[in-house]
């Protein structure tokens, strides 16, 4: 999964706007919306939002954790402790299509994005780490990573991937010559 395909699927998260803007209900695929009122607030999928935010039709409501004072909670929590802490589904997907088509929906969106980012550079480091450890386990082949995000799972899927063809092929070489050293020091007894 790619990061374009992580947004595309957080773009289904429910979210409210300020329509600037009547209209009747909308039958959608994933259900109905609406009706739209001028200055109610509605809940409406995010991709509607920024759909409709591009073209001058509404505001967005941030999330309640999409505020400098949440997202510093979050960073201080991530960094008190070496498991992953809990965070917004889709936080970083959500965060950007704010900041990339409602920053001025977004008060201090510089600060957000801050601290967005460390929140991201803390959990990557994370990630990094916990793929090293696991990837070093000689015994066993699993991971439990509790609290990770799609897009999470997407940063760090092909890198463990990768790595873990190239452990296996190097332990397929390994038991080959132990396998070819052992037939080969049978002639050497005899």
């Amino acid at each position: 999964m790619t990061p374009e395909q992580c947004e595309f699927i957080a773009g289904n998260e429910w979210i409210q706007i300020n329509p600037q803007f009547n209209l009747d209900e909308l039958h959608l695929i994933c259900g109905d919306i609406g009706p739209f009122e001028a200055g109610m607030p509605i809940w409406v999928p995010l991709w509607i939002a920024v759909t409709l935010r591009k073209r001058r039709k509404c505001t967005i409501i941030p999330p309640q954790w999409l505020c400098v004072e949440e997202l510093k909670k979050l960073v201080i929590a991530e960094s008190g402790t070496n498991a992953f802490g809990q965070v917004p589904r889709f936080y970083l997907e959500i965060a950007h299509m704010f900041v990339q088509y409602a920053k001025e929906d977004l008060p201090d969106s510089d600060m957000i994005r801050v601290y967005v980012q460390d929140l991201w550079d803390k959990r990557s480091a994370k990630l990094n780490n916990s793929s090293t450890k696991f990837l070093g386990q000689v015994e066993s082949c699993h991971a439990r990573m509790d609290n990770i995000t799609l897009m999470e799972v997407a940063y760090i899927k092909r890198s463990l991937i990768t790595a873990s063809r190239e452990i296996e092929a190097l332990n397929k070489s390994f038991h080959e010559l132990s396998s070819q050293n052992s037939s080969d020091q049978r002639y050497v007894i005899a």
